[in-house]
């Protein structure tokens, strides 16, 4: 009779056989083997991969400078979600390339100072926000609010943070509201708070009833640039206005934006954008107002007539007209004759008084036309610039841009650039018709009508140097003229004669 033995494989085994508990031990020893050896291999070839970048040997200042300008050059519209910032996001994926630039990504507090707070908040953006504001380190953070969702607690968590806690941080503050929203209860920590670092404010507001009697306004000894949007008694609020010295003013109308402005006397930059006309005509001022420091306007929309009789600007250098309807010629040259210091004019959109406030602004050295889809007031405007013995508009002209235009009669765009170029270049030397300057830049780009001009001609015409000449983006080049060795100039390979373009 066959005895049984421990070794039979016919034996049941039982769990606890020693055998089968050895063999499970090496098993594991073995595997924690080749995770230590496939560790091992990452991180040698993570430091192989270090040797062979060729970042690896620029200072971490360096690669933080350039990290900031790949994050400058991002564009808003490519944020995803909308919940993070382009400067925050560019960050992120410059961090996921290796531990390396996620420690510099993380160490440049300037790449985390744009934060936009959506509608919907969530835990996994409250994470989001905080890893924002901690790498900020201290920095002034811009602040984007969109239409907040008072009932959300993590909504009042946010605003706690940034309205409460941290009031030193807020550098700009931007609010979007609208007709069926109400300002959020935020707004009350928001009015008794002093924001210390608060240079930039923008408020949107799209309701024309009037805002609460009782609202007021924080202690920003800071704040400079002031951006209100929507259609709302605005005085209504005591903002800081003799501290401002940008005003932007949008959709609302212009008798309530000249009473805007009339309330910041110190300001440098002014920008109005659909400003629309209420027929209001709001009472002018006993005197002029100098406005001694504004060096820019920007003006898209009705403009006031009283704000063209009743406000000078002495010290204006540069404006942009996109001013509709046209208000009245003798108001237009009377506001414009005050500007002895103009030296850039750009206009917007197709107007046929452009020559006559032209000869408003003898000091003008650059114009630009914007969206100029008519081609005749092109032509009529460089026929109007072309020099004669007798003649000389805007003397002291040194750059003539037009773009977007739709050129339909080829032949008389192509008369007009060249009599203009021509002349302009043969005020050199003659002071009898008054200045020594000419011009150094002009370009002209326009749409699909014009693609088939040919404008080979200007290399056998125009016989002297410019310091750039352009027609639809391609620069047009005279063979037989040749940057003198300072650069500064041109010379004439067949006389070996200088023009100097100072």
């Amino acid at each position: 009779m066959l005895s049984h033995h421990a070794s039979d494989p016919l034996q049941p085994l039982s769990v606890s056989n020693p055998e089968i508990t050895s063999i499970n031990t090496t098993i594991a020893q073995i595997d924690a083997d080749i995770l230590d050896l496939q560790r091992k291999r990452f991180s040698w070839l993570r430091r192989l991969n270090d040797l062979q970048a060729s970042t690896r040997v620029l200072p971490l200042e360096v690669l933080s400078i350039i990290f900031e300008a790949v994050a400058q050059s991002a564009s808003p519209s490519r944020t995803p979600s909308g919940t993070l910032g382009p400067k925050a996001l560019q960050a992120l994926r410059l961090g996921a390339v290796c531990s390396q630039w996620r420690s510099v990504a993380r160490s440049t507090p300037s790449l985390w100072t744009d934060i936009i707070v959506p509608t919907s908040i969530t835990p996994s953006y409250v994470h989001l926000f905080n890893l924002q504001y901690n790498n900020a380190s201290g920095h002034p953070v811009a602040i984007h609010f969109k239409n907040l969702d008072n009932s959300n607690p993590l909504s009042k968590e946010i605003a706690s943070i940034i309205f409460q806690k941290h009031t030193e941080r807020l550098g700009s503050l931007t609010m979007s509201q609208n007709e069926h929203v109400s300002w959020p209860s935020l707004i009350s920590d928001f009015e008794a708070t002093s924001f210390p670092r608060l240079r930039s404010l923008h408020l949107t507001y799209h309701r024309r009833k009037q805002p609460r009697s009782d609202v007021a306004v924080p202690h920003c000894p800071e704040l400079r640039e002031l951006h209100l949007e929507g259609e709302t008694d605005w005085l209504a609020f005591p903002f800081p206005w003799s501290q401002i010295t940008t005003l932007k003013l949008s959709s609302m109308t212009a008798s309530h934006t000249l009473k805007l402005i009339l309330q910041c006397p110190h300001l440098h930059e002014l920008h109005c954008t659909s400003i629309h006309n209420d027929l209001v005509n709001v009472p002018p001022p006993q005197e002029v107002i100098e406005m001694t420091n504004l060096e820019n306007i920007d003006w898209d929309g009705a403009m006031p007539n009283t704000l063209l009789t009743h406000v000078g600007c002495p010290a204006l250098r540069q404006l942009t007209w996109g001013v509709r309807p046209s208000p009245p010629r003798d108001s237009s040259r009377q506001f414009l004759s005050h500007m002895k210091h103009l030296s850039t004019f750009n206009i917007r959109y197709d107007s046929s008084d452009i020559t006559e406030m032209l000869d408003a602004m003898p000091s003008i050295r650059t114009i630009r036309l914007l969206s100029y889809t008519n081609s005749k007031y092109v032509t009529d405007l460089l026929r109007h610039l072309t020099i004669t013995k007798t003649i000389s508009h805007a003397p002291l002209l040194e750059t003539i841009s037009v773009t977007d235009c739709e050129i339909l009669d080829e032949q008389s765009m192509m008369e007009a650039v060249t009599q203009m170029l021509i002349s302009r270049w043969r005020l050199r030397g003659r002071p009898s018709i008054g200045m020594g300057r000419s011009l150094r830049s002009f370009s002209l780009d326009y749409g699909s009508v014009g693609e088939q001009m040919n404008w080979s001609w200007l290399e056998k015409t125009v016989h002297r140097g410019y310091g750039e000449i352009r027609i639809a983006s391609q620069e047009v080049k005279a063979p037989w003229l040749e940057p003198v060795k300072d650069g500064q100039g041109v010379t004439d390979v067949h006389t070996g004669k200088s023009f100097s373009l100072n």
